[in-house]
């Protein structure tokens, strides 16, 4: 399937009313070919293989229409393809299904790494939009790490959260798929992760409104440092009169 994510990347810089169609038509087509062709009696890994080249057919009318091929549109085609190769090798459909369940718990297990070193990757990956490329911000957002206890639990919560939404993704996914008939896994095993999206989303969100506050007061300090070294007696001003 193809992602709308990537598309949306893609098109970012020429947006156009049509293009939520088209992701839309990316996110449901397989799904609705599958569920049509397994209705029809075809087998799952085959309707799978049918579902999976719907998007094939989406991303090579995509490139047609944009008169080129990017580097993601090849790894888009690169990825479906890989994907229709493994189900003609493996023959399992719940298995390929799965497959987005181990990306999950990998990306998990990872966030959760992040907490045994200097900085959680909530930090790191939050950090463009608190600094919005300003220099002091970035100053200020440093600061905010080194001096604020807060600041630093609330990266850390969030680290959490996000792994613990990632693991929780991966083993509902699987749950339903191998605890429900195929014809219904299909589309429920995609419910975990869109509701985590939504969760993260707002979570972040609550998270950053905490956080903001305590990066503006640093920003605030910097700004009273900056007056206080400027006024005539202080020890900067002197040292620079007599350098």
């Amino acid at each position: 399937m193809s992602n709308p994510i990537v598309r949306l990347w893609r098109e970012r810089k020429t947006i156009k009313g049509n293009y939520f169609v088209g992701a839309l038509f990316d996110t449901i087509s397989p799904i609705i070919v599958f569920s049509l062709l397994h209705a029809l009696g075809v087998p799952p890994i085959w309707a799978m293989i049918w579902g999976s080249l719907a998007a094939v057919i989406s991303t090579v009318v995509n490139t047609m229409r944009q008169k080129r091929i990017d580097a993601v549109g090849l790894l888009v085609i690169a990825e479906i393809s890989a994907s229709i190769v493994l189900q003609i090798i493996v023959k399992d459909a719940r298995m390929m299904l799965a497959k987005p369940s181990v990306y999950s718990a990998i990306g998990s297990l990872y966030l959760l790494s992040t907490l045994f070193r200097e900085r959680p990757l909530t930090y790191e990956s939050a950090k463009p939009m608190a600094v919005r490329g300003d220099p002091q911000r970035a100053i200020a957002y440093e600061q905010a790490w080194n001096c604020s206890p807060e600041f630093r639990t609330l990266h850390k919560v969030a680290t959490f959260g996000w792994a613990l939404a990632f693991m929780a993704d991966a083993v509902l996914r699987v749950v339903i798929l191998y605890g429900m008939p195929m014809s219904r896994a299909i589309w429920l095993s995609n419910v975990p992760h869109i509701a985590a999206i939504f969760l993260l989303v707002v979570f972040s969100a609550m998270v950053g409104r905490k956080s903001k506050p305590l990066v503006e007061a640093q920003l605030e300090k910097q700004k009273e440092d900056v007056a206080l070294n400027a006024q005539p007696g202080s020890a900067t001003t002197a040292n620079l009169l007599h350098g």
